[in-house]
């Protein structure tokens, strides 16, 4: 067998390319100490030097591609730009934890057409030593919510007004309900939560209901019912008494749930997915009854038609109420999306992605009413911004949060079964060298394959990079 047989194919986080060329820099870190009057150097030896990579690299149009090189350059590129270390497979030394380091150069000319080539160098990592400490996702995801719920509750009790009687008080109630009505469903939506957990949860629902109108006297007390609310969904995740006692005062200075422990464990997938996905559709609350494909949770709310203060008010009131609702939803979204367990990169980015998604359309909206001019005829304002900016710096340290989680998972890539067929355990052995991945490989396609015993010739299936 020649050096050429054992060669392997080339692949950063998954994404194969050609190698024209590679080099390899490894050695010692020293430090040279020179001293006067002797003319022989001290070298003092720190520790092995970095290992560096540098590649010449290429994709380039083939039959396999129908002589169309855009997708797998492109593809490379996204690679190349994911934040954190990623598996390299180089053709002479195999599979490397890796980091890029600087700028990949890419070379594109129209009289070499039809090939990308690309200029990469990377270091080998390590796990992390002494000076270097981990990095607390969890911690940082709940610091930012902490805040963001304590800022978004503030804004709420400073400019909610609960009217004494009439159709304004009737309207807040009404309102009310049907959020609660709405955080009802979408808990029994959850997947993977225990039965006695689901009944807690749906319990401080039916409670903050049949006490709805003592609820509602203060803005303090209605934050605190709207808190306690979104708080059922910690049952879920596994925190036996979540902290729903009365307010007094404005939020941030009389009410903390500091006291209740977060579980730090990985939450099941199937549980994660489903209450991330049941939180970020109660973003919907507040549509209108007329609105087209309306959530299948409810939450639709009757227009106000704003035509004297009292009607202004009562919108306003509204407008408040919508957004603390939304923020404090997506607040526990990403509480739970944080915690939650990931076998790729594509999931933790997929989950990521419908939260980021939420939060936008969400901002958009607080956008559009600080801009809206129909309160200032009636001597109103509308004064969002703490809500708006809570939301904005919590959706910066998630993104961050979710990023560095993902960069250490493998990446969903697409497997090209041969034409005569294959099973999951000729895949995972092909693949891994690893028999115990063949149930994995089905899982991913299942939808799609029949039995894990023959993948049809010729199609693509989802397998993981590493």
């Amino acid at each position: 067998m020649s050096w050429r047989d054992s060669l392997q194919d080339a692949s950063f986080r998954g994404v194969p390319f050609k190698v024209q060329l590679s080099e390899v820099s490894i050695g010692r870190c020293n430090i040279v100490h020179q001293f006067p009057g002797i003319d022989t150097p001290y070298v003092e030896d720190i520790c092995q030097d970095t290992d560096e990579f540098t590649i010449t690299g290429y994709v380039v149009q083939n039959m396999e591609n129908a002589h169309n090189y855009f997708d797998e350059r492109d593809e490379l590129i996204d690679a190349l730009r994911q934040e954190g270390p990623g598996t390299l497979v180089h053709p002479f030394l195999g599979s490397q934890m890796v980091a890029l380091i600087g700028k990949a150069r890419i070379r594109e000319n129209f009289d070499r057409g039809g090939i990308a080539i690309f200029d990469m160098t990377f270091v080998r990592t390590g796990e992390d030593v002494g000076f270097i400490s981990s990095v607390d996702y969890i911690g940082t995801v709940d610091e930012s919510a902490d805040k963001s719920r304590d800022q978004s509750c503030d804004c709420f009790v400073e400019n909610f007004e609960i009217p004494n009687l009439g159709f304004s008080r009737e309207g807040i109630i009404s309102d009310a309900t049907e959020f609660i009505s709405m955080n009802k469903k979408s808990v029994i939506a959850v997947k993977g939560s225990l039965s006695s957990t689901m009944s807690d949860a749906l319990g401080i629902l039916s409670t903050n209901v049949t006490n709805i109108n003592d609820i509602l006297n203060t803005p303090s007390t209605c934050a605190t019912m709207i808190n306690s609310s979104i708080n059922s969904f910690l049952y879920l995740i596994g925190v036996e008494e979540p902290v729903t006692g009365g307010v007094l005062g404005v939020w941030s200075n009389e009410y903390k749930d500091d006291s209740v422990s977060l579980p730090v464990d990985p939450l099941p997938s199937n549980l994660g997915t489903s209450a991330v996905t049941a939180l970020v559709a109660m973003n919907r609350y507040g549509e209108s009854i007329t609105a087209t494909n309306p959530s299948t949770y409810g939450g639709q709310l009757e227009d106000i038609d704003v035509t004297t203060d009292n009607r202004a008010r009562q919108s306003l009131n509204r407008i408040y109420m919508i957004n603390l609702i939304r923020n404090l939803a997506l607040i526990m979204a990403c509480r739970v999306a944080i915690r939650s367990s990931y076998t790729s990169y594509n999931e933790v980015m997929e989950t990521m992605n419908s939260i980021v998604e939420a939060m936008d359309d969400h901002l958009e909206k607080m956008g559009d009413e600080a801009a809206d001019d129909t309160y200032r005829d009636y001597n109103f304002r509308d004064d969002n911004n703490e809500m708006y900016t809570a939301i904005s710096q919590l959706r910066a340290d998630f993104i961050k949060a979710m990023k560095e989680v993902g960069a250490s998972l493998a990446v969903i890539i697409d497997y090209k079964v041969p034409a005569d067929g294959i099973t999951s355990l000729e895949i995972a052995y092909d693949r891994y060298l690893d028999l115990d991945r063949a149930e994995d490989i089905f899982q991913r396609n299942k939808e799609t394959i029949q039995h894990p015993g023959f993948f049809p010739g010729g199609q693509n299936v989802e397998i993981l990079s590493e």
